[in-house]
């Protein structure tokens, strides 16, 4: 099997890229979180701190029921936020944007954190991926341990293909051969989308899932349609006792005209 995604970032940048994406997450405090609550239905919203993107801003939300039950999970991004990103592939610290949980995220959802990464010309494989898109991380890890994933090498292939116990992947997710330095091991289904315009992705890394990812084109977000998608959920979980979402939505919101990309259907496991 080819690596569907290839290390194509060499050490040096990615080290400068999680060097600067946990000074962001560091310098953003967590008190800035901002709660709104609906009069009508007592749902509150905890939404992290803004963070700059492009020419606009992109911050992270969490939406409960007045009893404490997750209803969506997911990325606030304001129209502005998607003109104006880089157009260098190389430039990947420019290109990430790390977006703090509200500590309700924490405490309920298995997720530590938000990452989004624009690719200006998507990547591999080819003619699949390799178009402008946004590949949105919702981590199960801390920064400090993603920021800890070296780049596959001799040395750490052990970590890197130690992969999830049986039924704690979707049944139908194929892991990529290798993995990606700062992320791990991606799986996803085949056979490949014919057409990419959103698909979901998990990941792993010694032996743990430690991401799932809504990857969406430029062009998808753009189009300001709705899209509600279930997708496939493993047998079993690592973190007992957390609200698992099992569906990703992507719309525009009729009030704000924020571009939203988020995960809702909560189930407790």
């Amino acid at each position: 099997m080819k690596k569907v995604f290839s290390n194509f970032v060499g050490l040096k940048k990615i080290k400068t890229l999680l060097l600067l994406s946990s000074l962001m997450i560091i310098l953003i405090p967590f008190s800035s979180c901002d709660k709104d609550k609906d009069e009508d239905n007592e749902e509150q919203t905890y939404k992290g701190p803004e963070v700059s993107m492009g020419n606009g801003k992109a911050n992270s939300f969490f939406k409960v029921t007045a009893g404490g039950t997750p209803i969506e999970i997911g990325y606030e991004m304001t129209k502005e936020a998607l003109t104006g990103l880089p157009q260098d592939p190389t430039d990947f610290v420019k290109s990430t944007f790390v977006l703090p949980l509200d500590p309700k995220a924490l405490e309920l959802t298995p997720f530590d954190h938000l990452v989004i990464n624009w690719n200006v010309h998507g990547h591999p494989p080819m003619n699949i991926f390799t178009v402008p898109h946004f590949d949105f991380h919702l981590y199960t890890i801390t920064l400090a341990e993603q920021m800890a994933i070296a780049p596959y090498s001799p040395a750490t292939a052990a970590k890197m293909d130690l992969l999830p116990p049986a039924g704690h992947m979707p049944a139908s997710y194929v892991a990529d051969e290798g993995g990606i330095p700062g992320m791990g091991k991606h799986w996803a289904e085949r056979p490949f989308p014919s057409s990419f315009t959103h698909v979901m992705i998990y990941g792993s890394y010694n032996g743990v899932v430690n991401f799932i990812e809504p990857m969406v084109t430029l062009a998808t977000l753009q189009a300001v349609t709705t899209i509600t998608m279930p997708y496939a959920q493993p047998q079993l979980f690592a973190k007992t006792g957390k609200w698992y979402p099992t569906k990703y939505k992507i719309y525009m919101d009729a009030q704000t005209h924020k571009h939203i990309v988020s995960l809702s259907d909560f189930v407790k496991r």
